[in-house]
C-alpha cells in the first residue's frame, strides 16, 4: 500500500530512534507499548471502547526490553495475539521516538510466554538498498 498524501502533516508522526542494545536493556520500566491485542479491550473497559476486541489500541506503560538473543529483544511488555507489529516506544529529550517492534510471543514448554521484538535499525537497513 502507498498512501498518496502526507498524512504526518495533518496527524503528526512518531519518529524512529536506534539505540544500542545496552542501553535499551540499561533502561528498565522506560518504555510504552501500544498494540491491537486480540484481548483488548477486557470487560472492565468495554463501555469505553465499542470497536470490539483487536480493533481498539491497548496501551502499556513503564515495559523494559531485558536481554537480546541473536538480534532478537526480549520485552516484558504485556502483548497477545494481534499485537505483532506494535512499536515500543521511548522518551527521549521530551519527545516520543519508536525503538523496536513487537514480533510476536512464543509459548515455552513450561508454558510462559516470551515477548520478541526487532530493533528499529532493521529499517534503516532495507531503506539503505533503495
Amino acid at each position: 500500500m502507498k498512501i498518496n498524501k502526507p498524512l504526518g502533516r495533518k496527524y503528526g508522526y512518531l519518529g524512529i530512534k536506534t539505540l544500542p542494545s545496552q542501553t535499551l536493556i540499561r533502561n528498565q520500566k522506560k518504555y510504552f507499548f501500544v498494540g491491537y491485542s486480540g484481548d483488548f479491550p477486557t470487560p472492565s473497559y468495554q463501555k469505553y471502547f465499542s470497536a470490539g476486541a483487536g480493533w481498539t489500541a491497548s496501551f502499556q506503560k513503564d515495559c523494559s526490553i531485558v536481554r537480546e538473543e541473536e538480534n532478537f529483544l526480549f520485552h516484558d511488555c504485556d502483548t497477545a495475539g494481534g499485537s505483532s507489529g506494535g512499536p515500543i516506544i521511548a522518551m527521549i529529550n521530551g519527545e516520543p521516538y519508536i525503538v523496536a517492534l513487537n514480533e510476536g510471543e512464543i509459548k515455552t514448554f513450561a508454558k510462559d510466554l516470551i515477548n520478541v521484538a526487532v530493533k528499529i535499525d532493521f529499517l534503516e537497513q532495507l531503506n539503505a538498498g533503495n
